[in-house]
C-alpha cells in the first residue's frame, strides 16, 4: 500500500484497463446505492466523480471523462434517450428504473409537476393525462398596470395558448411549461408509488391552475368533474371528523 507522504492518504496503484473498469463499476455502484437519486445530469456526475475521488481515491490518470466513459461502458450508468421539439441542451443518465415524473422533474431545475398531472396525482381525476405537465417558473418581472374585469374577459375569451415544447422518452411525453413567477407558491412534496420524492402543486393551487389553463387539464368538462370530486372528498373528510 502506498501512502501519500504529505496527506497520509491511500494512493491506488496503476491498474490495467480491465481492473480499472471493475474498480470504477464497484465504487460507483456503492455510491449510487447510497443515494435516492436515480437520474443524473452531467453536472451531477461531475460532483459524484469529485466525491468519489475524495472518499475512495482514484488513480491519478483517471480523468472525469474516462470515469464517465467507463461508467457507460460497464452499464453502471446508461444514457436516457430523449427527443424534443426544441433544442433541449441537456442529457440525462440513469442508474436503475425511474418514473416518468422523476424524468420530467429532472429536465430543468426548480421545476414541479402541475395542472393535469398534479390533478391525477391528487386523485382529482382517473384520467391519466396524455402529457406529464411540468412547470418551471420564469424569472420575476416588474408588473405594470392593474387587473381589470375587461382585461380578464379578453384573456379568457380567446383560445388558450399552449406550450409546444415536448420531450419524449419511449412512451413518455413531457410538456415543459414556463409559468409566471409565483415564488413556487403552493408547491409541496409527496412520495410517489415507487417511493420517489415528487414536487407538485398542492390541491388548492392545482384547482386554480386547471381553471386558468383547462387545456393542460383535459378540457373544461374534466376540470368541472375534478372540482366535483374535490368537493366530495372534502365533505367526506369533514364527516369523518
Amino acid at each position: 500500500m502506498k501512502i501519500h507522504k504529505r496527506w497520509g492518504m491511500y494512493t491506488p496503484p496503476l491498474m490495467d484497463r480491465l481492473s480499472l473498469k471493475t474498480h470504477v463499476a464497484e465504487i460507483l455502484t456503492k455510491k449510487l446505492t447510497s443515494i435516492p437519486q436515480r437520474l443524473f445530469s452531467p453536472a451531477d456526475l461531475a460532483e459524484i466523480f469529485t466525491q468519489i475521488r475524495t472518499e475512495w481515491g482514484l488513480p491519478r490518470n483517471l480523468t472525469q471523462k474516462k470515469f464517465h466513459d467507463l461508467a457507460l461502458e460497464t452499464k453502471t450508468l446508461q444514457e436516457v434517450h430523449l427527443t424534443s421539439t426544441y433544442p433541449l441542451h441537456t442529457i440525462r443518465f440513469h442508474a436503475g428504473q425511474f418514473t416518468p415524473y422523476e424524468l420530467a422533474l429532472s429536465l430543468r431545475p426548480y421545476s414541479y409537476l402541475s395542472h393535469g398531472t398534479a390533478a391525477f396525482l391528487h386523485g382529482l381525476t382517473d384520467n391519466q393525462p396524455e402529457f406529464v405537465y411540468v412547470n418551471q417558473e420564469q424569472s420575476a418581472k416588474d408588473q405594470s398596470g392593474s387587473l381589470t374585469q375587461a382585461g380578464l374577459n379578453r384573456a379568457f375569451s380567446g383560445k388558450q395558448r399552449q406550450s409546444h415544447f415536448i420531450v419524449t422518452h419511449s412512451k413518455t411525453r413531457i410538456m415543459l411549461l414556463s409559468g409566471k413567477d409565483t415564488g413556487r407558491l403552493g408547491v409541496e412534496e409527496i412520495t410517489g408509488t415507487q417511493g420517489e420524492t415528487l414536487e407538485l402543486t398542492n390541491l388548492e393551487r392545482t384547482l386554480i391552475d386547471m381553471t386558468v389553463r383547462p387545456g393542460y387539464a383535459g378540457g373544461t368538462e374534466n376540470v368541472m368533474r375534478s372540482y366535483g370530486r374535490a368537493i366530495k372528498n372534502f365533505r367526506s373528510a369533514v364527516s369523518r371528523k
